[in-house]
């Protein structure tokens, strides 16, 4: 099934055979990398498997002309056409609480991760792995292949692997050996975070939006409430996948990489640049240090002040110039150990403070946080438009208080 071109083939073939039939439609897919549409009926195709997902009201559920049900039926009716048998053991309708490719969402509480047993038997094979007295490279290889899907569900938690990789490098192909004290450590650390490697895809997206920047010798930081369509574009432009990279690398390196950045189109910059921010973090360093890492200090700064701003789950958005702690914080760990020590300082503060920071990317010169860190004064707003003025109107969400001091009612993130 693997080999050469097949699974390509397989997958154009399962699209195709669906579109003609009027079972799949490209702006309703929910594609690899990318934010997901704006619609109430999600689909996806990896390979054999078809999957519907429909964002409805408790008391649509089930109903026979339903949109979703409408899709499955002709997706069926597709594969009877062309005789192609399915599998009747993998096949479920209309439930709120399922298993697809792997991943266990149970929608009325909103969590999404790999299936809870699973995850306990893998934190089981952690824990008998950093009790035994020796251990072969297969065994270890297996083991972390094992951790990487059920962590990948909620990214911050793959910083708790950081020597651990190195140490399996260099080890000897047919040899037991016996494992270090801090790659035990590590192990351990991983499998305990396997149950709180879930995302809670209800949590809305916080208004409250920050922007963060450093030198080697100071950090600043500057927020502002945005509207919510503001935040929600934001925070689909923002890095979810992330990228392998290093302090080391210069300007070569990061041109011989094909990951770029997400640029903010033509309209969030515009918000960007006429907001009204307000300084909320300018400080000085006790040490210099390599600017990336000054830059993830100042971005774990942004997120315990806005976890001591709110104990409410939300997801929270901040701008950075930084590619590099763009791309690790997103990947969840660097092979960095000094920044991969920063990330892991930050896991805390995210998994206690129900926070989920997404990071959007801008140039130096757009960074409005720029300004604190190198201790000059805030540059003034540019004029909004009418339409960007629209999108500057703080809207009432769990990140704005109301009149009264109570919190507002908040729409839920689509």
């Amino acid at each position: 099934m693997g080999d050469h071109n097949s699974v390509c083939v397989a997958q154009l073939a399962h699209i195709g055979l669906l579109g003609r039939h009027g079972a799949f439609k490209q702006d309703r897919a929910s594609l690899y990398s990318k934010p997901l549409p704006r619609c109430k009926i999600l689909q996806g195709i990896y390979i054999d498997d078809h999957v519907v997902l429909g964002v409805m009201k408790r008391d649509q559920l089930g109903k026979p002309h339903s949109p979703d049900r409408v899709i499955v039926e002709k997706a069926r009716a597709a594969y009877k056409s062309e005789a192609l048998p399915t599998s009747v053991k993998k096949s479920f309708d209309f439930q709120k609480n399922f298993v697809a490719w792997g991943t266990e969402v149970l929608g009325p509480k909103g969590l999404v991760g790999s299936p809870g047993e699973k995850r306990m038997q893998v934190l089981l094979l952690s824990l008998l792995t950093a009790a035994m007295t020796a251990v072969t490279k297969p065994v270890m290889q297996s083991l972390l292949g094992s951790l990487i899907f059920p962590l990948s569900h909620r990214k911050e938690t793959m910083c708790t692997l950081s020597r651990v990789f190195a140490f399996v490098e260099h080890m000897h192909p047919r040899r037991a050996e016996r494992l270090p004290v801090i790659i035990r450590e590590e192990l351990v650390s991983a499998g305990l975070n396997l149950m709180v490697a879930t995302t809670n895809i209800r949590t809305p997206i916080s208004t409250h939006i920050t922007c963060s920047d450093a030198t080697p010798q100071s950090a600043g930081a500057v927020a502002c409430d945005l509207s919510l369509d503001s935040s929600e574009a934001l925070f689909d432009f923002g890095e979810t996948k992330g990228t392998y990279a290093r302090l080391d690398w210069s300007e070569l390196d990061w041109r011989l990489q094909k990951w770029e950045p997400i640029e903010l189109p033509e309209v969030l910059s515009n918000v960007i640049a006429s907001a009204p921010w307000k300084v909320i973090d300018e400080t000085g360093f006790r040490n210099t240090r390599h600017v990336n890492i000054q830059e993830a200090k100042a971005m774990k700064r942004v997120l315990v002040k806005q976890a001591h701003r709110s104990q409410e789950p939300e997801r929270i958005i901040n701008g950075t110039d930084s590619r590099v702690v763009l791309g690790a914080y997103a990947k969840g760990r660097s092979s960095s150990i000094h920044l991969n020590n920063i990330l892991r300082s930050c896991l805390g503060w995210s998994v206690l403070g129900r926070k989920k920071l997404v990071q959007f990317y801008f140039r130096s010169k757009e960074n409005p946080a720029d300004d604190p860190s190198r201790n000059v004064a805030l540059r003034v707003p540019k004029a909004p438009s009418p339409d960007i003025a629209k999108l500057l109107r703080p809207h009432r969400t769990l990140s704005v208080k109301g009149n009264k001091g109570v919190h507002a009612p908040h729409r839920l993130c689509k």
